[in-house]
């Protein structure tokens, strides 16, 4: 007998109809007919306790075959998931060799599901790169982050003038020779500019790629950066720190003052809320 939980008994119908649940109604005719269960028991059983099966099917297989119609586009999610969930498992076996191939391994142990043998015969593209992303340093002035060989002493460290360029005191030398420059962000530069590590200048692009900028992320528990970072976001043409400084021909000696004046910080809950 069919569990209850499976909705049974079913409804009789003298056609089969769509149901709302995506399963048909199947044709279940009333023509007063019924069994008995079982001689053990008093149930009688009649044409909507009948499983859903295809003679054929159960002829030819010899097994429990269940039988049900897709007709709803909801259907397809569901054969979808069957289809190409691929195996739950994959059997691998590790035993010591001395002379280990790591190639043939490799082969061994690999694994390709169907959907991904199929993208590979039709050669369609496994990745893609589009924008690339600049990162920009950020720091104070005198502040910022240099490399040296244990060798070099200090006095050649200091020296090196290649060792006070970075790419934000660039990005104030390019604002003060190139009047072009003047109306770009500082996460804005990457767009127009590129950056040459070996020279360690900003140089126009010469190229149709797309490129974006993003600053390196401050927390404001860093003070003085993290203002600085919203006057870079905000503030377009400065030449040097000093200039970032100035808002409206006047000269503050924090960055935060210089925020706080341009409206962009309002009181110290402003900080708080980026936590």
């Amino acid at each position: 007998m069919v569990p209850a939980k499976k909705n049974y008994p079913k409804q009789f119908s003298s056609v089969t109809l769509q149901g709302s649940d995506s399963y048909p109604i199947y044709r279940r005719r009333n023509d007063g007919r019924s069994v008995l269960l079982n001689r053990y028991s008093d149930v009688y059983i009649d044409n909507r306790w009948v499983a859903l099966y295809n003679a054929w099917l159960l002829l030819k297989y010899d097994c429990h075959i269940n039988v049900e119609i897709c007709s709803s586009i909801t259907s397809v999610k569901y054969l979808y998931k069957y289809v190409y969930k691929g195996p739950d498992r994959v059997s691998l076996e590790v035993r010591p060799d001395s002379s280990s191939d790591e190639v043939q391994q490799f082969v061994d142990a690999r694994w390709v599901c169907a959907p991904k043998a199929l993208w590979r015969i039709f050669k369609f593209p496994l990745n893609k790169t589009y924008m690339a992303v600049i990162r920009l340093r950020i720091h104070l002035p005198n502040q910022h982050q240099v490399r040296y060989y244990g060798y070099q002493s200090v006095t050649e460290v200091l020296s090196d003038e290649r060792n006070l360029k970075t790419m934000l005191s660039e990005f104030f030398t390019t604002n003060s020779i190139d009047e072009a420059a003047n109306g770009y962000l500082y996460r804005e530069f990457p767009e127009h500019y590129m950056w040459i590590e070996s020279a360690q200048v900003w140089s126009r692009q010469q190229t149709s790629q797309k490129v974006i900028g993003r600053i390196y992320t401050v927390s404001p528990s860093a003070g003085e950066r993290f203002f600085q970072r919203i006057l870079l976001n905000h503030v377009r043409g400065s030449k040097s720190f000093e200039d970032l400084l100035m808002v409206s021909g006047l000269t503050f000696h924090t960055f935060k003052a210089s925020t706080e004046r341009i409206g962009l910080l309002e009181d110290d809950d402003s900080s708080r809320q980026c936590y």
